[in-house]
């Protein structure tokens, strides 16, 4: 019964340190999606110095996804901490 007792609490630890990982990575992956998505009023001279040869409209659409897949990732974050 304790053995069972411990090892809830820490599966509950666990979900909610993974959960507090998710959220901080998706923050990261939301940055660098709207970085991307707007690079040109950031004004950063590496990423534009960078992305000058690319194109435009591939670099927008990898900025959406990043902050669509870092939207889900803090919404899932979220959630494990919530359990």
């Amino acid at each position: 019964m304790i053995y069972e007792e411990q090892r809830e609490k820490s599966r509950r630890m666990m979900n909610k340190s993974q959960g507090l990982v998710s959220i901080v990575f998706g923050i990261f992956m939301m940055i660098m999606g709207v970085i991307f998505f707007d690079k040109n009023h950031f004004g950063i001279a590496k990423i534009n110095q960078f992305l000058s040869d690319k194109d435009p409209l591939l670099i927008s659409i990898f900025g959406v996804v990043s902050i669509i897949y870092g939207t889900w990732r803090v919404y899932r974050g979220y959630h494990r901490i919530k359990e």
